[in-house]
Order: C-alpha cells, then structure tokens, then sequence
C-alpha cells in the first residue's frame, strides 16, 4: 500500500524554519538559565571593588622587654579581655591588581608588686614597690598585590608592602623621698617592608574564607627583628554587599633595638578572635 500524502516542498521549507526557530529559541533559554544560575551561585566578594571590614579585637598579649640586662615581665597581671578595634580596606583595581590597608593595635598597661629588688641602669628598686608599666604598638600595614592564580571562586596571589609599626614602653616607680618619674622609655617608629601570601575561597554565595600570611626580617637603623603575621577569616553575607565575619589575627615580634649603646629586646605576640562587619560594593 502506498501512502497518498507526502510533504511539499514549501511545507518541507516552513516546518524546517519552524524547527530552526525553535531550537534557537531553547538554545538561548538554556544559555539564560546557565548565566542566571551561575549568577546566583558566584560570591559577591571576589567582584567588589571596595571591601571594608571593620570590628572588635579581643587581644591575648605576651610580651617580655629585656633592658639594661634585666628581663621586665610587660603583661603580668595584664587583663586579656581589654577589646580594641581593627580595620581592613581593600580595593581591587582590576580583577587581579589589588591595594589593601590594614590597621590594628593594642594598649595595655600594668601595675606590679616587686617580690624582690631589681636594677634598672644605675637604679635599684627595692621589693614592696609597685613598678607601673605601659606598652602599647599600632601596625598599619599597605600592600599591593597581584592574583596570579584566580576563578570563579577563589584567588591566590603575593603582596608586597609597608608595615608601618610603633611600639611605646614605659616603667614608672614611687619611691618614697624620691620624686616619680619615668625610668624607663621606648618610644619607636618604623616603616618595615613586608611580603606575603594571600588566599581567598569561596564555598558557597553567601559563605567566603579570606587569609594571609606575612613574615619579614629586617635591619634599618638602629633596630633590627624579625615580624609575622596572620589573618585568617570566614564570612557569611546574608545581603549581597554587607555581611559578618569571625576571623583570627596574629601579630609576633621579636626586636632588638639600639640606643646610644644601649640594647632593649622586645618580645611580644599579640592574638585573639576578631568579630567584624563586611561591607563591599
């Protein structure tokens, strides 16, 4: 039996536009839906052009200062709970070129009972005396950096910068019959180079880690030392440009510093939790 209907081919023309028409149509829905889902499924953070963070710094703080050869416990009897402030900018030039600015510090101050007498340069301070001590350093650290390696979810690159750190120690006594005065002072300010790595993840659109790391030895003038630090955080954005963050950041040092001949070592590592807001746009 032969079939009587067949297909014209003016017929054969209109269904193959009809089926031309259609599949361009699914294409591009199929390609809308992928942008849309890869969209909604990329982390804001890696595309912002400014990211602040701003927050609350609970510092554990130890420190030894070594002058005139006597080792002076700074953070005995220190409370650790005393809250201080951090700030961090970044500002992404292109997606690879960036400029980050990086504040944080810590003051603190003790009064001690002497057990027994010590001497300090040409003075000895009896046991029974309170000796009363302040330290205090501020690191403000810029770096400019380069991702050599980034995607759609992550970087990774190296940073070179200036830290730009103070440190400030004093001790003071009463001695009876004799007027109070400091007897002890460190007051310096440096600019310090610095290089680092840093790494940043995101695992989901609201979830991102940001970290780094940085170490550097150096010898300018009359101080010389070695400074690592670290900071490592994880973000939850709820909203697409503001967000919360827990991170921990790590500051340590060791300095030796020369005076007109006279050498005071430092030693001190500052760390704790710190709760931040993350804002970017």
């Amino acid at each position: 039996m032969k079939l009587s209907n067949s297909i014209t081919g003016q017929e054969w023309k209109t269904m193959k536009l009809k089926i031309f028409f259609m599949t361009g149509i699914c294409v591009l829905a199929s390609q809308l839906l992928v942008m849309a889902a890869t969209a909604q499924n990329r982390n804001p953070t890696l595309d912002e052009t400014i990211t602040l963070r701003l927050g609350p710094f609970l510092a554990n703080f130890n420190a030894t200062v070594k002058a005139f050869g006597q080792d002076i416990k700074v953070d005995e009897n220190i409370t650790t709970d005393d809250v201080n402030f951090a700030i961090y900018g970044l500002w992404r030039i292109t997606p690879r070129w960036r400029l980050e600015a990086g504040y944080s510090g810590i003051s603190t101050s003790t009064s001690e009972g002497l057990e027994e007498s010590i001497n300090i340069g040409s003075l000895t301070i009896p046991a029974g005396l309170t000796l009363d001590g302040e330290f205090e350093t501020e690191v403000l650290r810029l770096a400019l950096g380069y991702a050599f390696m980034r995607s759609d979810s992550s970087e990774f690159g190296v940073d070179l910068g200036i830290n730009y750190t103070t440190i400030k120690e004093s001790f003071r006594v009463s001695i009876p019959g004799v007027p109070g005065g400091e007897i002890n002072s460190l007051d310096v300010s440096e600019p310090l180079p610095t290089i680092g790595l840093f790494f940043n993840y995101a695992f989901t659109p609201e979830l991102y880690m940001t970290s780094r790391f940085g170490a550097f030895s150096f010898d300018i003038g009359d101080i010389d030392g070695t400074i690592f630090d670290l900071f490592g955080g994880l973000e939850y954005r709820p909203w697409q440009h503001a967000g919360i963050g827990l991170a921990y950041l790590y500051n340590s040092a060791d300095l030796t510093i020369s005076d007109g001949g006279i050498k005071t070592n430092i030693e001190y590592d500052y760390h704790g939790p710190l709760l931040y807001l993350t804002v970017g746009f």
